[in-house]
């Protein structure tokens, strides 16, 4: 597994993961007609902004294998005080259970890590969504917010929040083994 730095000849595999990634876990939650028919489109005018213009606080890790977008990561620096903001996380469902998002968390919170020490991690997860929310707790997240989010398909979802105030033990995750 190769890990590297996203560029903009990564926009459409990137935007395809996240629409794959979001059709096999958001079907029931986000409505049918945005999935099937929008969510590609959307998506890939996002990460065409991001990649096309990327910002300095932003940081968007690709984990390759061989010739296959396998996970990608995109993380924030300092979106409001004390915390930086894991945006997204997207593992394709081919490389589920090899440790390739464990990595990709880990080496996102190295990189908010060296550029803002004094900062946590936090990130949303639907409610709904317990495979995520069960993976983020199992990365010692804790539970510490609710909220609404206002879903691109016009639908309000209820989303936790989630944090780490330690970057600590997440780095350490970098010495982990893929299996």
């Amino acid at each position: 597994m190769h890990f590297r730095p996203a560029t903009a000849h990564d926009i459409q595999a990137i935007a395809t993961l996240h629409a794959q990634s979001w059709q096999q876990a958001y079907r029931g939650i986000l409505c049918d007609r945005y999935l099937d028919e929008q969510v590609i489109t959307e998506r890939s005018a996002i990460w065409h902004d991001r990649l096309t213009l990327p910002t300095s606080d932003q940081s968007v890790l690709v984990a390759e294998h061989e010739d296959l977008l396998a996970g990608f990561v995109c993380t924030y620096l300092h979106t409001e005080p004390g915390w930086s903001y894991l945006d997204n996380l997207h593992v394709d469902h081919r490389f589920k259970g090899q440790g390739i998002g464990t990595q990709l968390v880990a080496r996102a919170a190295d990189w908010c890590y060296r550029h803002r020490p004094q900062d946590g991690l936090f990130l949303w997860a639907l409610a709904a969504n317990m495979p995520a929310r069960r993976f983020y707790e199992q990365l010692g997240a804790q539970h510490s917010a609710d909220g609404i989010w206002a879903a691109p398909d016009g639908i309000q979802i209820p989303e936790h929040r989630y944090e780490w105030q330690d970057l600590g033990p997440l780095t350490a995750r970098l010495k982990e083994p893929l299996t």
